[in-house]
């Protein structure tokens, strides 16, 4: 099973992760966790396609912030912004990991927290690019990403479970309490 770990930059996904809540609501108890996180080159890493368990560490902004540092320019409008948030195919590696594990079996965690605590924990993290993550934050939609991000796990195929980031109990949420959240 390829377990999918999704959220926006700092919303937990590490720290979900290394907690007690992970195994317990995943069922995935390795040794060692077998982790992935995606680069800027397609996603050709063998474990991929290995028969073993794996988890992909997957940031839900990434579409955009491959935009904002290869294509982006001064002018470049927030409307622009926002329209690339939501198009995950424009990701060459998620568009490769959806191609490459087409018919291995994924199950996915999307993390949700509020726009103003992500940001909060943003700013509490060393080594960061504080200044560019809010910049690009201030451009965007975050209930429009999520919307998206679901949509695209549908178009997948990819069975989804939402869960609060907010703290670090990790409660499962329906769709209606995730979007309260992230609104």
């Amino acid at each position: 099973m390829l377990w999918i770990i999704s959220g926006p930059t700092s919303v937990g996904k590490s720290t979900f992760i290394e907690s007690e809540q992970f195994p317990a609501l995943t069922g995935f108890r390795p040794k060692k966790k077998l982790l992935i996180k995606p680069m800027d080159v397609p996603a050709t890493d063998p474990r991929l396609l290995a028969e073993a368990n794996c988890i992909v560490h997957y940031n839900m902004l990434r579409p955009v912030s491959l935009f904002a540092r290869s294509e982006a320019t001064g002018a470049t409008s927030q409307r622009e912004y926002q329209t690339r948030s939501l198009q995950f195919m424009a990701d060459p590696w998620w568009n490769e990991f959806s191609r490459r594990t087409r018919d291995k079996p994924k199950r996915a965690v999307v993390l949700v927290a509020s726009p103003a605590l992500i940001w909060e924990r943003a700013g509490g993290r060393r080594g960061y690019n504080i200044a560019y993550w809010k910049s690009l934050y201030e451009k965007l939609n975050f209930p429009d990403i999520y919307r998206a991000w679901v949509s695209e796990l549908e178009r997948q195929e990819i069975p989804f479970t939402f869960v609060d980031a907010t703290g670090s109990t990790y409660p499962v949420l329906d769709r209606a309490a995730a979007f309260e959240i992230v609104h």
